[in-house]
């Protein structure tokens, strides 16, 4: 058995024993956690995986036909009719695909409250559905893809980029970053990516030009639910939201779901597109901060659900454990979050150790 696999099988582990939180959801854990994640594949991942432009598809959605999506290609695009006031693009992540059921939630809301909208539904699923790393690798190939098609669509269509956002889930995030740097290469930046969690696990140590960026577009909002697990740790937008601290949400701490603070972000950006003033954040030093001492942070607030918010910096909010997630008023987040330490990271070490030494 090779290092690959081992780390494969460790991983598998360390996933199933996180899913029963049996271990600490601190930040120096995490930090932990993503550097064993990274080690054996840091080095062995290709970037830049070819990616066939049939391998991308796109479905365009307005409020005339909602239930009836039409294949765009670039063929057909002088017959379609797209004079958007707002062009919204969603890409989804690793491992999903057009019918996930958050792409029907998110374009449902967006059509709702932006009647004169067009929202295009990216399928990337066939690079998705890879070995994590190769569908890593295979994000600034589909980016561009993205980018070429937002680019045809301006010429052809004369939609401006300026009325063009993305909203990205996980590596869909990233996805939207190369989307971005493609389109300004050629044209003025996208009016605003919203990274909604973005992927973490070989991106947290890449620069700019190897992730999303806050370059990308005028705004680059990024949504942290479930920072140094399978979402980015640091600050990487214009706009950076922490939900609960970022690291592990409300409602989250007894899931059998593993992917349950990773979920969050797009949850609370489809709530957040349906009730605009709601999530209040408050622009603070760090979580603890506002937490306990609130009088601290600044006087600036700006709701998760407001596109059209400059505003910079990095940004807090609580909410519910459970729908709907926003606060009613703007109340103590003391209780927001509840933190378990029934183990150590040396659980996971251990593991790693017997299995490397089982299968000499």
């Amino acid at each position: 058995m090779n290092f690959m696999e081992i780390w494969i099988i460790s991983l598998f582990i360390l996933y199933s024993v996180e899913s029963f939180k049996l271990l600490p959801h601190t930040p120096e854990w995490y930090a932990k956690f993503q550097e064993f994640l990274e080690a054996p594949v840091r080095e062995e991942t290709v970037e830049n995986i070819p990616v066939e432009k049939n391998k991308v598809a796109f479905f365009l959605f307005s409020k005339n036909n909602r239930p009836y999506p039409i294949n765009l290609t670039e063929e057909n695009l002088h017959n379609i009719g797209i004079n958007a006031d707002k062009l919204f693009v969603l890409i989804h992540g690793w491992c999903e695909g057009r019918h996930i059921q958050w792409y029907e939630d998110l374009k449902n809301a967006l059509l709702d409250c932006y009647h004169t909208s067009y929202v295009i539904e990216v399928d990337w699923s066939d690079p998705a559905f890879d070995f994590y790393p190769n569908s890593v690798a295979a994000t600034k190939n589909v980016g561009k893809i993205v980018g070429d098609f937002l680019i045809t669509i301006h010429n052809k269509r004369k939609v401006s980029t300026k009325n063009m956002i993305i909203l990205g889930h996980s590596l869909g995030g990233h996805v939207a970053g190369f989307t971005g740097k493609t389109v300004e290469n050629v044209l003025p930046k996208l009016a605003r990516i919203v990274g909604m969690d973005p992927a973490g696990p070989l991106f947290d140590n890449k620069t700019c030009e190897r992730r999303l960026c806050k370059t990308d577009a005028d705004v680059v909002q990024a949504l942290h639910t479930d920072a140094g697990g399978m979402g980015y740790t640091d600050v990487i937008g214009t706009i950076d939201f922490y939900a609960n601290g970022g690291y592990q949400q409300n409602g989250c701490e007894n899931s059998s779901e593993e992917d349950c603070d990773h979920t969050r972000s797009f949850m609370y950006i489809i709530e957040a597109v349906r009730n605009p003033t709601h999530f209040v954040s408050k622009r603070c030093a760090n979580w603890r901060i506002y937490q306990q001492h609130q009088q601290q942070c600044d006087k600036v607030k700006v709701t998760l659900g407001d596109f059209q918010n400059k505003e910079r910096g990095t940004f807090y909010f609580a909410t519910h454990k459970k729908p709907p997630f926003a606060l009613e008023s703007e109340k103590d987040p003391s209780s927001a979050i509840t933190w378990k330490y029934n183990a150590s990271f040396l659980i996971a070490g251990a593991v790693f150790i017997f299995i490397s030494k089982y299968f000499k």
